[in-house]
């Protein structure tokens, strides 16, 4: 900034009227300008100052130098600072001013606050010290001769229309803070106190206190910009909490630190399933098709890779010149020249690398770090919750202990394959399988084997399907297979005669060989043949059945015969839960003869149904069913009870006067279900009948089922009294037929 010449007045009318000269040196102190009141118009170089020469003599070697001078009995004020071109001296005669006057000059000259007057156009007439201290403006040149010429172009319009407000009268001061330029440092924030004195005939200008508020507006924008982030980050975690796609998420993140930090590119390396790479799943500033197809290695000699292996932020400020680490092409190609890498870390895992890249040179600071790992924190909560909710659907649909898909999935798959069965006019296959040895496995060795056991299951069944069919397991033993585009009946029963072939080669378990074998039902659709899902199941379910009822170990393919006994055996069932209730089932009693004496000893209590519209149904028909469906267990309880009730309503009696015993069979659910024991001797209780009235037969092939089991509920029953007998004995286990 210029000092205006000692003609114009301006310093009289700033400090009062006090005489004073202005002395302008050029580098080698000779004078170039010389102005005012008492001075000697003969004086060619600094050493002709009478007054100010050593003050001049400083600012001529770049030191700014003044203070109170007495000469020829007179007071000066002298101040000497250099110049671009020499040095500027300026001396006012303080020999007249008053104690407080010169305190104001000492004040003004000393000040930390700078002082300026201005025209109502802006023209700079007077700057204070302070001014050239703080700022560097060089006071006597021509560096700034308007206000405006050192305030940055982005604030001119906002100075200019507090200005108009100023001189309009409609208001006597302002404040406003503008960016000013310095000689050294480029922008300074500085607070402007302007104040219109223009019509003070003492000033006639605008006065400007002027004081650096730069660290001030500083720290403000940091607060502002940390708030900003930290809001960011708070929206940002909001939205994975509300279930937002991962995806977007991802998306969101890059773009929110990109313009965040202020840089052109960033992005979101994932880690691959296997851990060697490092895959791009969001970005932004990157050449298009980059998202989701670059790669790199997560090898720990580059600087994702070592974000990646050691949970540690990385920061390459020149990364060409960074001889830590190898930098990828992609970087190369885009002209990054500063980087910072943060991993992106789980409880559990590490998901990938979040990096932020400028095409500048970028200094990251520690609070840049900081929100990066916030942003990546964020990330790592969302793609946790992702894992966790496929794992959660994986479990959804697939059968925990073999991993194959279960019924629901199958049942998708199976809805799926019909529907382009209809586009295609091609027939689908469902095969039903159940394991024929599996109870002799699970009980015999344990349930640890048993599951053992059907996880070899599942792994022989997949390895012989084609790669387009699905093997499922719907629970316990049982297992279905989807064929897909089957071309006719032969192809599912190849698939069929595999199974069989896989499954009678035996498995090595708990170092035993077991053989598990399969009974297989076959059901097959046919474009606008089928009923569905759900009923494709249902017929080779019931074909499954049909091949263990004609010796296991086979396959059967379903068909009318199978569907109207199927048909048949659901109706009974159906009938059956009713009967009970209707008085539909009867006892019909089948005397035991003495051989040794002829008469009637005993006599065993048979079920018979008499049905309303299909007259009477014989128990080979609807006993299966009974024991199949559970309902054995209260029609087992309503024989015993009805016999009991007969035989103590008859009093029988044998001939030799013994009591007469009742015979009543079990069926394997009713040995095995609970509180059996109790129910007995309830009933032998409340018909007042002796244990030897009653005798309880339990077939051979049930007690072998389970034999351990068995022998523990034949030896309590044998406690509390009651005969125990084995019925078709010689038929199972024990025939003469092994």
């Amino acid at each position: 900034m210029a000092l205006p010449s000692a003609s114009d007045g301006v310093l009289s009318r700033v400090l009062g009227d006090a005489p004073q000269f202005v002395c302008v040196l050029d580098a080698d102190g000779a004078v170039v300008l010389l102005r005012g009141r008492h001075v000697e118009a003969t004086s060619r170089t600094v050493d002709d100052l009478a007054v100010g020469a050593e003050e001049a003599r400083k600012a001529l070697g770049g030191e700014a130098a003044g203070g109170l001078v007495e000469a020829d009995g007179r007071l000066y004020d002298v101040w000497a600072e250099p110049t671009d071109e020499g040095a500027v001296v300026v001396v006012s005669d303080l020999t007249g001013a008053s104690i407080v006057e010169r305190r104001w000059r000492a004040l003004v000259r000393d000040s930390a606050e700078m002082l300026a007057v201005v025209g109502g156009d802006g023209t700079v007439e007077y700057a204070s010290p302070a001014v050239k201290r703080l700022l560097g403006w060089a006071l006597g040149t021509e560096v700034a001769t308007n206000v405006l010429d050192v305030v940055h172009s982005d604030d001119i319009g906002a100075v200019r229309a507090d200005a108009k407000r100023l001189l309009a009268g409609e208001v006597s001061r302002t404040t406003m803070t503008v960016r000013v330029g310095t000689a050294a440092d480029g922008w300074r924030h500085i607070e402007v106190v302007v104040t219109n004195l223009l019509d003070d005939p003492t000033l006639r200008g605008l006065v400007l206190n002027m004081r650096d508020v730069s660290e001030r507006v500083l720290a403000e924008h940091e607060l502002r910009r940390r708030a900003r982030q930290q809001q960011l980050v708070a929206g940002l975690g909001h939205r994975a909490l509300m279930g937002v796609d991962v995806g977007a998420i991802m998306h969101d993140a890059v773009s929110m630190v990109a313009d965040a930090l202020d840089v052109e590119l960033c992005d979101l390396l994932e880690l691959v399933p296997d851990g060697s790479q490092l895959l791009m799943r969001a970005g932004v500033g990157w050449e298009d098709g980059a998202v989701g197809s670059v790669r790199q290695p997560a090898d720990t000699d580059t600087h994702a890779g070592y974000a990646l292996e050691t949970g540690v932020p990385v920061v390459a400020e020149h990364l060409s010149r960074d001889v830590r680490f190898t930098s990828t092409e992609v970087l190369r190609r885009h002209g990054v020249v500063s980087a910072l890498f943060v991993a992106v870390q789980g409880a559990e895992r590490t998901f990938g690398v979040l990096g932020v890249h400028a095409t500048a040179h970028r200094v990251f600071s520690p609070d840049d770090i900081h929100f990066v790992e916030a942003v990546a924190n964020v990330l790592a909560a969302a793609a946790e919750r992702r894992q966790v909710e496929e794992e959660i659907r994986m479990q959804s649909v697939h059968d925990a202990l073999t991993g194959l898909p279960n019924r629901t999935l199958f049942l998708d798959r199976l809805k799926q394959a019909l529907a382009r069965a209809e586009r295609t006019h091609r027939t689908v296959a469902v095969l039903f399988l159940d394991l024929d040895r599996f109870k002799v496995v699970n009980d015999g060795l344990g349930h640890v084997a048993g599951d053992r056991l059907l996880v070899e299951v599942a792994h022989r069944l997949s390895g012989i399907v084609r790669p387009g069919d699905t093997v499922a397991r719907f629970g316990g033993d049982e297992f279905v297979v989807l064929c897909d585009d089957v071309g006719a009946v032969r192809d599912a029963v190849d698939v069929a005669d595999r199974i069989g072939d896989v499954l009678t080669r035996p498995f090595s378990i708990g170092g035993r060989e077991v053989i598990a074998g399969a009974s297989v039902g076959i059901a097959l659709a046919q474009a606008g043949k089928h009923e569905g899902a759900e009923a494709l199941v249902r017929d080779a379910d019931a074909a499954m059945y049909r091949a263990k009822e004609r010796g296991k170990g086979r396959y059967e393919v379903f068909d009318d015969v199978i569907r109207d006994r199927a048909v048949r055996r659901l109706e009974t069932e159906q009938a059956l839960r009713q009967a009970i209730a209707r008085h539909e089932l009867r006892l019909e009693y089948q005397p035991g003869v003495s051989l040794t004496t002829g008469n009637i000893a005993a006599v065993e209590a048979l079920v018979r149904w008499e049905h309303p519209e299909r007259g009477l149904i014989g128990p080979d028909e609807f006993i299966p069913v009974a024991e199949e469906t559970g309902l054995i267990v209260p029609l087992g309880e309503w024989v015993l009870e009805q016999a009991a009730a007969l035989a103590a309503r008859l009093q029988w009696a044998a001939a030799d006067g013994g009591a007469m015993t009742v015979a009543v069979n079990l069926s394997a659910r009713q040995l095995t279900a609970p509180g059996l024991v109790d129910r007995v001797a309830g009933v032998l209780r409340d018909h007042d009948l002796p244990a030897r009235a009653l005798s309880l037969e339990i077939t051979e092939s049930v007690l072998m089922d389970d034999a351990e089991a068995a022998r523990r509920m034949l030896v309590t029953l044998k406690d509390v009294g009651v005969y125990l007998a084995i019925d078709d004995f010689g038929t199972g286990y024990s025939s003469l037929a092994y």
